[in-house]
C-alpha cells in the first residue's frame, strides 16, 4: 500500500467519527507544478466533474470535486486522480475533505499531505 493511500485510508477513517462529516462532503485538491502542465490537468479534472480548476498561471490550482463520505469511493477517486497529476508531472502537495464547497463555511481535514 502506497503512502498515499494509507493516508487516505487513515484520514477515511477519521471522518467516521466526525459528526460534520456525514453522507456527502468535497474533496479538495492542493495542486503545483508549471502553468502549462497544470492548465492541462485542469482541463481534464473539469471534464471529471471538478470545479475551481482556474489560475494555473499561478502555478498553483486548488480543484474541488464533490464525493461520497465513503472509505472505498474517497480513496478509488484519489489514487485516479494522483495518477492523473503524475501523468501531467504536477505536485500532489495534499488532499483535504470539506463539508462545503465555501470555504468560510467549511470544517476539513487533511487526507493526505506530502
Amino acid at each position: 500500500m502506497s503512502n498515499l493511500e494509507q493516508q487516505i485510508r487513515d484520514g477515511v477513517t477519521r471522518l467516521s467519527t466526525l459528526p460534520d462529516f456525514r453522507e456527502d462532503l468535497w474533496l479538495t485538491l492542493y495542486l503545483a507544478g508549471q502553468p502549462e502542465d497544470l492548465a492541462e490537468l485542469a482541463r481534464q479534472l473539469s471534464a471529471d466533474g471538478w470545479i475551481n480548476v482556474g489560475g494555473s498561471d499561478s502555478g498553483f490550482i486548488y480543484p474541488k470535486k464533490p464525493a461520497r463520505n465513503h472509505g472505498d469511493d474517497i480513496v478509488e477517486l484519489t489514487l485516479r486522480t494522483s495518477e492523473l497529476c503524475r501523468h501531467h508531472a504536477v505536485e500532489l502537495l495534499t488532499i483535504d475533505a470539506d463539508t462545503s464547497a465555501e470555504v468560510d463555511r467549511s470544517k476539513f481535514v487533511t487526507l493526505f499531505q506530502a
